[in-house]
C-alpha cells in the first residue's frame, strides 16, 4: 500500500509462487469484504463517516505521480481475477478528423 487510501487494519502478504515473483505481483489482503451469489447495490468502499483523509504535501504529489503513470492494481479472489482493466485501441488520428 504506497498510496493512503483503503489499507486494511493489519497487511499480511501472501507468499508467492514463481510466477507471482518473476511478474513482480505483490498479494496483500484487503478491507473489502467480498460475497458470491449475494445480490448487492453499490456501496462505497473504505470510508469512515466524520474521518476524511487528510494528505500531506507529499503524499498529495504521490497521488497526482500515479495517477499521471496510470498506477493501477488487479484485484483477486481464490486465485481468479476479480476485476480486470480493459483497454481499446483506435486510431486516434481517425477520431480527431470526425469531431
Amino acid at each position: 500500500y504506497s498510496l493512503p487510501f483503503c489499507r486494511p487494519l493489519k497487511i499480511k502478504y501472501k507468499a508467492e509462487n514463481l510466477g507471482e515473483v518473476l511478474r513482480g505481483d505483490r498479494i496483500v489482503n484487503t478491507p473489502f469484504q467480498v460475497s458470491m451469489n449475494v445480490d448487492k447495490k453499490c456501496e462505497v468502499l473504505c470510508v469512515t463517516p466524520n474521518k476524511p483523509v487528510v494528505l500531506t504535501k507529499e503524499k498529495s504529489q504521490l497521488v497526482v505521480e500515479r495517477i499521471q503513470e496510470e498506477y493501477y492494481v488487479h484485484l483477486i479472489a481464490d486465485n481468479l481475477p476479480v476485476a480486470t482493466r480493459l483497454e481499446f485501441y483506435s486510431n486516434r488520428e481517425e477520431e480527431e478528423k470526425n469531431k
